[in-house]
């Protein structure tokens, strides 16, 4: 009757099978912020940001689905760092920031495996979240365009929930000083599009424990 991006049509079990999936990926993702200091609410908070920002740039159905998936599980990957190293209360050496790292290859590599085949559409988002504009992220040193706009998004939120939360090495910034650093940083760190947009909804941001 009217134009439709996608319709999907699912018998119970199906759906039951998603379910659970990802319901067992929810409770390792907050496992995973738990470890790295963050509360349990920190990947909800990831996903819902990180969709306000894309509604307000107009991603698609399937770019927002993307996002979503993506930004709820961008640290997935981190269940293959060792707890050595992803809870060492000091610096980083640079061999185990080589290691940290990995864990967006990893994020990819395990929800594009057919075994979670319903996580893929979020690969790309764990992949690239580290990349920066300027060329200076991980894994790829990717630049400007080259950069999946959801995953460019979810950098900016993920950057802003660091600084304005408590963490057991870091305490938390004051709201106008992270909004403040993250609009410095549009055109060099940050995709200046989605930090523009960012600047539009932040003051609708809602921090919850």
């Amino acid at each position: 009757m009217e134009n439709s991006e996608f319709l999907y049509v699912s018998s119970a079990p199906v759906f039951q099978s998603y379910q659970r999936s990802v319901s067992g990926f929810h409770e390792l993702a907050v496992q995973i912020a738990l470890k790295d200091g963050y509360t349990a609410s920190h990947c909800e908070r990831i996903r819902r940001y990180s969709l306000m920002i894309g509604c307000e740039l107009n991603l698609n159905a399937i770019e927002l689905l993307s996002l979503s998936c993506g930004a709820l599980f961008h640290d997935i990957g981190k269940i293959q760092i060792p707890d050595e190293i992803l809870m060492k209360p000091g610096r980083l050496s640079p061999e185990e920031f080589d290691i940290i790292k990995q864990h967006t290859i990893f994020g990819r590599d395990i929800m594009d495996s057919p075994e979670n085949p319903f996580l893929h559409v979020g690969s790309k988002v764990a992949e690239q979240h580290h990349e920066r504009y300027d060329g200076s992220g991980y894994p790829y040193g990717l630049k400007k365009d080259e950069i999946y706009l959801p995953a460019a998004i979810v950098a900016v939120v993920d950057s802003y929930d660091a600084m304005v939360s408590n963490r057991p090495y870091q305490p938390a910034r004051k709201k106008t000083d992270a909004v403040r650093e993250i609009a410095s940083l549009s055109g060099k760190l940050y995709n200046p599009q989605v930090v523009n947009a960012f600047l539009k909804v932040v003051d609708t941001f809602t921090y919850e424990d």
